[in-house]
């Protein structure tokens, strides 16, 4: 990002200067700018507007993420087949349950505002992000997969 500013900074004043830059050279930096600025500080911009937007389901059958933003998009699974619940649990009670397992390289990008680097492979795995009270949450999705499985053994 740094180098991107450093850049387009650069080509900017000689091209206002009219030093013969052609115009190419600042459209070109203003791209890298751009998604340098993104990777920076906008990520965070964006997560927060998916937070305000996105809404956790659990139903006696199914686990659901509603997000509603530009296009309305759910992902939902089947209670009976999760393969693995991990959860993570800060001070404040607010953490995360995952549904099921992602490879590192995948999960390293989750809530991180470039969850687009895995969604586009397909590794997104459905989530409950900065839940509050995620052990009350963990508890219930649990007793579900206990009662579904009594079920159906």
């Amino acid at each position: 990002g740094g180098f991107a500013f450093f850049w387009e900074y650069t080509v900017l004043r000689e091209f206002i200067t009219g030093k013969g830059i052609p115009l190419i050279f600042p459209i070109f930096g203003l791209f890298f700018s751009l998604a340098g600025a993104y990777f920076i500080f906008g990520r965070f911009i964006y997560k927060r507007i998916q937070k305000k937007n996105t809404y956790y389901i659990v139903t006696n059958k199914r686990v659901l993420r509603l997000t509603n933003m530009r296009a309305k998009n759910m992902k939902a699974q089947f209670i009976n087949l999760i393969p693995s619940i991990n959860k993570t649990v800060g001070s404040d009670g607010v953490g995360t349950i995952s549904f099921g397992s992602a490879p590192l390289y995948a999960s390293m990008y989750a809530n991180s505002g470039m969850d687009f680097f895995t969604s586009m492979n397909g590794m997104d795995i459905l989530a409950f992000y900065d839940i509050n009270d995620v052990e009350q949450v963990y508890q219930m999705v649990n007793e579900l997969r206990r009662s579904e499985s009594e079920l159906c053994g």
